[in-house]
């Protein structure tokens, strides 16, 4: 069964696929070392919002502090063959993520 995944009002798919194709375009559109442009800017930080949620208290987030940006880099420097969006915190700190597993992941609901 299709899964739908709703980030905001703008950014909807009907189906996980659907927006996993999304962001492996815009993944696409980019070189290794481009600073992502401000519209897809907007779109990975609500993905990484998303993504976030499914973080349990006290765990690192993605976006950390605050984001200042987004680029496309290379993951051989830490063992992987292919290339991903890195966060750039406003902390100066930044991370690698997985555009498919914050797609594919589900806020924690608390009860």
């Amino acid at each position: 069964m299709a899964k739908p995944i709703s980030l905001n009002a703008k950014l909807t798919w009907k189906t996980r696929k659907a927006a996993k194709e999304n962001f492996q375009i815009m993944l696409a559109k980019y070189k290794n070392g481009d600073t992502v442009d401000a519209e897809d800017r907007q779109d990975l930080a609500a993905l990484l919002v998303h993504y976030d949620a499914s973080v349990h208290p006290g765990e690192k987030t993605k976006a950390g502090v605050g984001i200042a940006y987004f680029m496309r880099k290379s993951n051989a420097d830490i063992g992987w063959p292919s290339d991903s969006f890195h966060v750039f915190r406003t902390d100066g700190s930044s991370t690698d993520f997985s555009y498919i597993h914050a797609v594919n992941s589900s806020p924690i609901v608390e009860s």
